[in-house]
This record gives C-alpha cells, sequence and structure tokens, in this order.
C-alpha cells in the first residue's frame, strides 16, 4: 500500500470535514428541536424567543449562563448546541443520580424498620 502525501492527506480530512458539517447541517434542526424539549421539561432551563433567536437560561448558574442559538444551521449554532447538550445531559445525569440515591436510601430505610425492633432503632439513634 503507497503511502498517502500530505496533499493527499489533506484532501481526505477536507473532504471528511465537509461531509461531517453536511451531515450536522441536515440533522441539525431535528437535534435543535429535540434539545430544547429536553432542556424545558428540566426545571433549571428557561426558553425565551427573541428577535428570531431561541435563547435558552440556565437559572441554576452562579453566573448568567445564556445560550443563543439559530433555528437554521451555523457553525457558531453548531458549537452552542454542543455546549447546551453537554450541559442537559450533566444535569439530566445529576438528576438520575438523585433519583438513584433517594432509592437507595428508601430501601435502606426499609430494611432497618423490617429487621431492627422500636427499641434497637431507639437505642441506635435511627
Amino acid at each position: 500500500m503507497a503511502r498517502e502525501t500530505v496533499a493527499q492527506r489533506n484532501a481526505r480530512l477536507a473532504q471528511e470535514r465537509e461531509e461531517r458539517q453536511e451531515a450536522e447541517r441536515l440533522s441539525y434542526s431535528l437535534r435543535l428541536m429535540s434539545l430544547l424539549e429536553r432542556a424545558t421539561n428540566l426545571s433549571n432551563f428557561e426558553l425565551t424567543v427573541r428577535n428570531g433567536f431561541f435563547r435558552v437560561e440556565d437559572r441554576n448558574e452562579r453566573y448568567q449562563s445564556v445560550y443563543q442559538l439559530e433555528y437554521l444551521w451555523t457553525t457558531s449554532s453548531q458549537e452552542v448546541l454542543e455546549n447546551l447538550t453537554w450541559k442537559v445531559e450533566s444535569v439530566e445525569q445529576e438528576l438520575a443520580e438523585a433519583r438513584r440515591r433517594a432509592e437507595v436510601k428508601k430501601e435502606a430505610e426499609r430494611k432497618v424498620r423490617e429487621l431492627l425492633s422500636d427499641e434497637e432503632r431507639e437505642l441506635l439513634g435511627l
């Protein structure tokens, strides 16, 4: 197999980049609407539409965190979409972990009630 020249490699990488951007452009609107739905279903994101832009504000952030998205694909809107996707996924993971921990605690409390008498719980301070 012949080695790839620098020009060939650059041409291949440029072609791959164009294909990736085309795929992102084609799926952008669907991904945008799906993400906006997920974000608004979480209690800490607020969605407003202003001047033809979707503005998503994270109300739980210490510093004002606003994501401004366009309906049509641009490279900058793609970057904002990816950043917001990461943020929404991290919030969803935090909520899932909190639910899991609450279930574990509930199960532990059930076991304590089931296995220990009132006097034993009182002596243990439970």
